[in-house]
């Protein structure tokens, strides 16, 4: 099951949107490091805001993506 599930059904919190953005940086530090890349290789950093139906900030992810293995689908409904 999913976390998003998990939330609506034993906490009944209702979903209601998320805002994605995506945008590509340069690989530094631990980042390089973890992910096996050389310093100022471009990655794909991912930042979503998840809220509830009310309008409520719900959680905030953050994510590094190497850009040679990433693929983005994205499926839109209401």
């Amino acid at each position: 099951r999913s976390l998003y599930g998990l939330l609506e059904s034993h906490c009944h919190l209702t979903l209601g949107w998320v805002e994605q953005q995506v945008e590509a940086r340069a690989a530094r530090g631990d980042a390089a490091r973890l992910l096996g890349l050389r310093t100022g290789t471009p990655l794909l950093y991912v930042e979503r805001l998840t809220y509830l139906a009310d309008d409520r900030l719900l959680g905030l992810t953050e994510s590094l993506y190497r850009s040679d293995r990433y693929s983005l689908t994205s499926v839109l409904r209401r």
